[in-house]
């Protein structure tokens, strides 16, 4: 499986310039996602990764399971196994779990056979997506 995101250079902030403040384009979207990031650099955490950046640059659409931060090509081959092919399949079982980043930890590792590293990081990008979109 073949699906991992090309390496993305930073976007440029002229989106959130060019547009007018009242529309919430993609791009105004992005701009402000960007402008906004600081808060997912904690001190207990490590600076967001390529992977997120990428993952957080736009609406999810119809992106396979491997996009999702954290998720490697063994994972995404057993989520796609089990019926989860898609980010947005692999979210909605996010927030069936309401949002409850221990249960879904744990259903990745047991039921997925995630790493407690990939399930961290597949959790982390999906929580702060929803913080991004919902």
């Amino acid at each position: 499986m073949d699906c991992f995101p090309p390496r993305l250079q930073a976007p440029e902030k002229k989106g959130l310039e060019a547009s007018g403040a009242g529309s919430r384009s993609s791009a105004t979207q992005v701009s402000c996602l960007l402008l906004s990031l600081p808060h997912l650099v904690h001190l207990d955490m490590e600076p967001m990764s390529p992977g997120l950046r990428a993952f957080l640059s736009e609406p999810m659409g119809e992106k396979d399971v491997c996009w999702v931060d954290g998720v490697s090509r063994e994972l995404a081959f057993n989520l796609v196994n089990k019926g989860f092919g898609k980010a947005y399949i692999l979210l909605g079982q996010f927030l069936l779990m309401h949002k409850d980043e221990d249960e879904f930890q744990k259903w990745l590792i047991c039921c997925c056979g995630a790493t407690e590293y990939e399930a961290r990081r597949s959790t982390t990008c999906l929580k702060e997506w929803c913080t991004c979109f919902l």
